[in-house]
């Protein structure tokens, strides 16, 4: 999940902290190496969670040097997609342009150096709406347009013999239409847009033979902003189908971020060497600020797939979800020793301490929170807190085999501790003098009625409020909430087997617990009973935001790597793995995972296989020097079928929530999709300038070369018209390409 993976560009944080994520992209031609981390992280590395990527970028030097280029698509390098073929449709409209470049060189010889490299990428696409006869007023194409801007310019100085300086400024504006899909056409839409600013200096000192300090400070400014596109009520269909403004808009976020990272680097030698680092890193956000007005029109739930059809559930909020975190803070101090004990055996044993902070837990504001204190023992006189105890040990060690050092062991654990995003996120948004809270709710399993026993239809007045008292908060924090934490342990083995070839095989073991979770409490106990705290103002569900979800994942991961030599070089990597997890969603956990039964979270039907993890996943990718300065390379890719939720699309026990579970389905994500293939292709040809001014590459590639439609978005709503298929296909907004053939040319001197 990309929400709890790290991102990290020249030793300084890039992830979002509210929401999680990637806060910003660098330009291609700024990157000078990137590092992608999937196990046995150090201590130096906290919130490894899901993984890592390290990114660091390029630098200016004593030679002048500098880039250009230009890739291009449009309609006529293209296939029709699937889509248009199934709605009998024309090759739609499409161009995308990708352009930029790099120069740099030196300021002041040896010195001071600079290098800057700015990229635009501009893309108009065609999302086809089908709407299964519901709105056909709205069928047909719609233009999707995206558009990213980003800069990285650097600076950097040797001051003195043994301290180098650097400075790096980053900026990025982004725009991108999202929840574009065939069963969401425009009005449900929104647009995504964000600006990013960034600065962050690096001191790099040599104190000695065998110490060095690296010193990191890093400030940025990010805003984001996600307005609907159109006002009016959201209605929502077995089908999937989605008319009206989208219930999560709008949303807003902004921060200003500050980090300072300082780590000490020394060898001890003697009898078996230590290389120890350790360090300290403090991530601030001082007034961190979302607002998420969201769910304030009427939100209809339809019974059948149809406007005149029965309506089962009417809901809206009120108020103003405005609110601003206090020192938002991620802190860490670690210590990391890897230890040659002789020239075969090495043993890395680390040791970090995390703090979260920032969240004011005390909840006697919310008079839910003081309501549930009386009626469940487990809050009586009890606030959530922040944990101190966030320990996280790292073993590991690298043992070489046989007397030719051709083939190594290795293996360690690790305990991690991660953000706690999305935990409470909807009692923060109650905590303003105008909290965002249900103010309307009328529903009824079976459809809800008039006075005159005939079924409720859209477009007439609201039927009466069943929120009979003043509107109340309807989530609260479980004050025996802790951070999620997460638990990895590796084994394998690595052999070359011929020059420059290399086989590996690595077994992963994985346990996540105390991961976001929400339970609803408060349902109705059967079909046409009242909530149990109706009497008391409580006609509606409460949310307990818990911290008990869990994952288990196992995988065996296998690899070939045959560097580049002599014209030719491979790389292939197959992973069977197991995944089970409480989160129905892929991207982000809690918050879609309501249990099935109240009083068994634990139940389990509340954990199933992981959507964005398919039991198989094979790369192969190959890259041949031809004569004449020709260069082929290829990359396929193969995925076995990712799962999907199904649900009964009905209140079948009558609690008065839509997630059930119909018969026959055992646990959550228990749907499967299809497999899916992709091979690209890229062939190029260099040309030199004359007189050393440089060479010029021309670029020619393909994308989904067999055209494989690569089904995706299966609806899992088994009364809808199209349970069971799938709703996007290679070449829609948000999916993998349809074949098509992209231009490009680079300079480079």
């Amino acid at each position: 999940r990309a929400r709890l993976a790290t991102f990290n560009i020249d030793n300084a944080d890039d992830s979002e902290d509210l929401d999680g994520g990637l806060l910003e992209t660098v330009s291609l031609e700024s990157v000078q190496e990137f590092q992608v981390i999937t196990h046995r992280f150090t201590a130096e590395q906290g919130r490894a969670a899901y993984g890592i990527i390290n990114v660091i970028t390029k630098s200016g030097t004593n030679d002048w040097h500098g880039t250009g280029f230009e890739l291009f698509r449009n309609k006529a390098l293209n296939w029709r997609t699937h889509t248009e073929e199934l709605n009998d449709d024309p090759k739609s409209a499409y161009k995308r342009n990708q352009y930029g470049g790099s120069f740099g060189g030196p300021i002041i010889k040896n010195r001071l150096f600079f290098f800057v490299s700015p990229e635009e990428f501009a893309q108009t696409t065609i999302n086809i709406v089908n709407t299964q006869g519901i709105a056909p007023q709205l069928d047909g194409p719609e233009t999707i347009p995206q558009d990213l801007f980003t800069l990285t310019a650097k600076l950097d100085a040797n001051i003195g013999k043994n301290d180098l300086l650097s400075f790096r400024y980053s900026r990025e504006t982004n725009s991108a239409v999202i929840s574009a899909n065939s069963l969401t056409p425009t009005e449900n839409q929104g647009t995504n847009t964000n600006s990013y600013n960034t600065g962050v200096i690096n001191l790099t000192s040599t104190l000695g033979p065998s110490r060095v300090n690296q010193l990191t400070f890093e400030a940025s400014n990010w805003e984001n902003a996600i307005p609907p596109k159109s006002i009016g009520p959201q209605l929502f269909f077995p089908n999937g189908v989605t008319l009206g403004q989208g219930s999560n808009y709008p949303q807003s976020t902004s921060f200003k971020k500050y980090q300072l990272r300082d780590t000490f680097s020394f060898v001890v030698a003697g009898k078996g060497s230590h290389n120890v680092k350790v360090g300290v890193d403090d991530v601030l956000n001082p007034h961190a600020r979302e607002d998420a007005t969201e769910q304030t029109l009427p939100q209809y739930e339809f019974i059948g797939n149809s406007l005149t059809s029965p309506i089962d559930n009417i809901f809206y909020n009120v108020g103003q979800a405005a609110f601003e975190y206090n020192n938002l803070q991620r802190f860490g101090i670690f210590a990391q020793d890897d230890w040659q004990l002789n020239r075969k055996l090495t043993l890395n044993l680390g040791l970090r301490w995390d703090y979260y902070g920032g969240v004011v837990f005390n909840q006697d504001y919310s008079p839910t929170y003081l309501f549930l204190q009386s009626k469940l023992p487990s809050f009586a006189g009890k606030q959530a807190h922040t944990p101190l105890t966030n320990f996280g040990p790292r073993i590991g060690f690298a043992y070489a085999l046989g007397g030719d050092d051709k083939m190594a062991i290795r293996g360690g654990y690790g305990l991690y501790f991660n953000f706690p995003i999305f935990t409470t996120l909807d009692t923060i948004n109650e905590r303003n003098p105008n909290p965002l809270v249900p103010g309307y709710l009328n529903s009824n399993p079976t459809g809800i009625l008039n006075p005159d026993g005939t079924f409720y239809q859209y477009g007439q007045p609201l039927p009466p409020n069943q929120l009979v008292h003043a509107p109340l908060q309807n989530s609260v924090v479980d004050p025996h909430q802790v951070d999620p934490r997460y638990q990895h342990a590796t084994i394998g083995f690595e052999r070359r087997i011929a020059p420059n070839t290399v086989v590996s095989a690595d077994v992963l073991w994985s346990r996540g617990s105390h991961t976001a979770f929400a339970n609803e409490i408060n349902r109705h106990p059967g079909p046409g009973l009242p909530r149990p705290f109706a009497a008391d103002g409580f006609n509606f569900p409460i949310r307990i935001e818990q911290t008990e979800g869990k994952s288990h994942y196992t995988a065996l991961n296998l690899s070939v790597v045959h560097r580049y030599s002599k014209n030719f070089g491979i790389t292939a990597w197959y992973t069977y793995s197991r995944c089970l997890t409480t989160s129905i969603k892929g991207a982000d956990e809690g918050h879609t995972s309501i249990p099935k039964d109240e009083n068994n979270p634990g139940g389990p039907e509340n954990f199933g296989p992981c959507i964005l993890t398919p039991n198989s996943k094979l790369l192969i990718s190959p890259i041949w020097t031809l004569p004449y300065q020709f260069q082929l390379s290829s990359t396929a890719r193969f995925s076995s079928a990712q799962r999907y939720n199904i649900i009964a699309g009905m209140d079948l026990n009558g609690d008065g929530l839509n997630n059930d579970l119909p018969p026959g389905i055992p646990t959550i994500n228990f749907g499967k999709g299809a497999n899916f293939f992709q091979m690209d292709l890229r062939f190029s040809k260099f040309f030199n300038l004359p007189r050393e001014f440089g060479k010029i590459e021309t670029i020619f590639e393909m994308y989904n070369l067999f055209n494989n439609i690569n089904p995706t978005s299966y609806q899992g709503n088994a009364t809808g018209s199209n349970f069971g298929h799938p709703t996007a296909f290679a070449g829609d907004p948000l999916q993998g390409e349809a074949r098509l053939i992209q231009l490009g040319v680079r300079f480079s001197f």
